[in-house]
């Protein structure tokens, strides 16, 4: 998380100006982020529990809050330079501490460039960075330019600077290298029959499963629901005390022989209907047969595999008619009477019709979807629609609505 070069500079004048206690609120709040986010003992023990910061799932994640805390003081700042004279603030001091930061970040630089004979260009760039940003500050307070021409001589250097470290985090990489990426697993398994992966070590990556259309129950979901991350350790066979963004966690790097004791609860990986199991480590497990051995990746099948949606009739799964298959609508035709059961996690926002009307639906194993068919031949509709979207899109629009006019009542005033 990088405020820009500008944001260290900015915040120290507030420790040496001399009025205006209250734009200490939000450095107070970059503060208690900053020690939130590094899990600072003992402090942190108790903060994690507050309401709000219990929903923030990783520590680090406070970093964010630290950073919006750190944009509005540094706005506050600079709002205040409008109208400020250097007599207001302890000059030498302030000079000496960020000349002193931007010289200190550079010999830093220069110090892990020599000890890991690697260039640390981001730290190079910051600090010099900081330093012309010292300089501007220091022209402002001459007060020999006028402050509108100051903003627009810092405001192109605040963008570069921002711009430079975030294309120094971008990673190019060719289109078709990337999707090279599993597309011999996605060829094998589009070959034979419909169902979902499940991969231990990552072998189908995310961005090439969702090209090639292979349904995966595994990958990187960084909001999960709790039932499901419980639900996935059972049947995955992995520990999953802490959090972690994907599924199975990774704590140690993508394993490539088993890990200890590892067995597969093939049962409830049917269940969601996974159909294939895709390991760089070969499984030696019941009801699993070996399709395909490769030369680095097993693919095998779940031979406890069920169909994404079916009815259970009197103990037999009768698949129905499908009139529509959509990532977020699903419509088919059933002969009932039996139980429907449809290998989706219940995620807030499923919505089930039977013969167009909506229809309460039970959960399998506390999780999946399911529901009673009555006798007879029926429509089902299975769709994803939150019920709260519409209601919040009209609020946001009438925020908007009401920010517009806020703006355009204020702009008439200052002409007046």
């Amino acid at each position: 998380v990088y405020g820009g070069a500008l944001v260290f500079p900015v915040l120290i004048n507030i420790l040496f100006l001399k009025k205006d206690k209250r734009i200490y609120l939000w450095p107070l709040l970059y503060v208690f982020a900053l020690i939130f986010a590094l899990g600072i003992r003992p402090l942190f023990a108790g903060m994690q529990f507050l309401p709000g910061l219990n929903l923030l799932r990783v520590p680090s994640r406070a970093l964010f809050v630290a950073l919006i805390a750190l944009i509005i003081s540094t706005a506050q700042v600079l709002n205040l330079l409008f109208d400020f004279s250097k007599q207001e603030r302890i000059i030498f001091g302030y000079n000496l501490m960020i000349f002193g930061s931007g010289v200190f970040g550079l010999l830093v630089a220069s110090g892990m460039a020599i000890v890991n004979s690697n260039l640390a260009l981001e730290f190079f760039w910051g600090a010099i960075f900081l330093i012309i940003f010292l300089i501007l500050l220091i022209i402002k307070d001459t007060g020999k330019i006028r402050y509108s021409v100051w903003m627009a001589i810092l405001i192109p250097f605040i963008l570069i600077d921002l711009l430079g470290v975030n294309a120094s985090l971008y990673r190019h990489e060719l289109f078709d290298k990337i999707l090279e990426q599993g597309a011999n697993i996605a060829k094998i398994i589009q070959s034979g029959k419909p169902g979902r992966i499940y991969s231990p070590t990552y072998s189908m990556p995310q961005q090439s499963g969702a090209y090639y259309r292979v349904n995966q129950s595994d990958g990187i979901n960084p909001m999960q629901l709790s039932g499901y991350s419980e639900y996935m350790a059972e049947a995955g066979g992995f520990n999953n005390n802490a959090y972690s963004v994907t599924l199975p966690p990774f704590p140690n790097g993508v394993p490539t022989s088993p890990p200890d004791n590892l067995r597969l609860d093939l049962n409830r990986l049917g269940n969601l209907s996974v159909r294939y199991i895709v390991s760089a480590f070969p499984i030696k497990q019941n009801d699993l047969h070996l399709i395909d051995p490769g030369n680095s990746i097993y693919i095998y099948e779940n031979m406890l595999y069920k169909p994404e949606i079916y009815l259970l009739k009197n103990g037999q799964i009768l698949e129905p008619v499908f009139n529509k298959r959509g990532d977020d609508l699903i419509s088919l035709t059933i002969n009932g009477p039996g139980q429907l059961m449809i290998s989706e996690v219940n995620f807030p926002g499923w919505q089930i019709y039977v013969d167009g009307r909506k229809t309460e639906f039970d959960k399998t194993d506390d999780l999946l979807l399911q529901t009673h068919i009555e006798a007879g031949q029926h429509e089902v509709i299975i769709q994803f629609k939150p019920d709260v979207l519409m209601p919040l899109l009209a609020i946001s629009l009438c925020i908007l609505i009401m920010w517009c006019l806020t703006m355009v009542k204020l702009d008439r005033k200052k002409r007046i």
